[in-house]
């Protein structure tokens, strides 16, 4: 849930000057984990998302300190802190299972073919070096 949208501001309760849609991001994470399908690009920006709102928080906390209002801001701030927190972490996660997934595959087929001979073509050549006797037909 979006707190951003539910909390008008009020003009003693200076906010942050950029907006972001967490709603989106969740959104996108949501949609990664129903498919199962890794979204870099929303995770990135959740990233980076993240970084401003703990930034947001650092600058405000001063301003709180030289006396001026920010609770309110300060708990916006904190439950879009939640709310990317829980997508990054749902990305995170779907990356991690699908790397593990793609190594167990990998793995998988390296035991498959490890009696196979380095190169595939190394019997066929030792059978064809004694047939070298043999005289094409035309």
């Amino acid at each position: 849930m979006n707190i951003t949208a539910t909390e008008p501001l009020t003009p003693t309760d200076p906010f942050i000057d950029w907006t972001v849609d967490t709603d989106r991001i969740s959104r996108a994470a949501a949609e990664a984990f129903r498919t199962g399908v890794p979204d870099p690009w929303t995770l990135i920006e959740a990233e980076c998302v993240l970084d401003l709102i703990n930034a947001e928080l650092v600058a405000l906390a001063a301003r709180q300190e030289r006396g001026e209002p920010a609770q309110t801001a300060q708990r916006r701030l904190k439950a879009m802190r939640t709310e990317v927190t829980l997508a990054i972490k749902t990305l995170r996660s779907i990356e991690k299972s699908v790397d593990e997934t793609s190594r167990q595959t990998r793995d998988g087929q390296a035991e498959r073919h490890a009696d196979w001979p380095e190169r595939a073509d190394t019997d066929l050549r030792t059978s064809l070096a004694g047939a070298s006797s043999l005289q094409p037909r035309i």
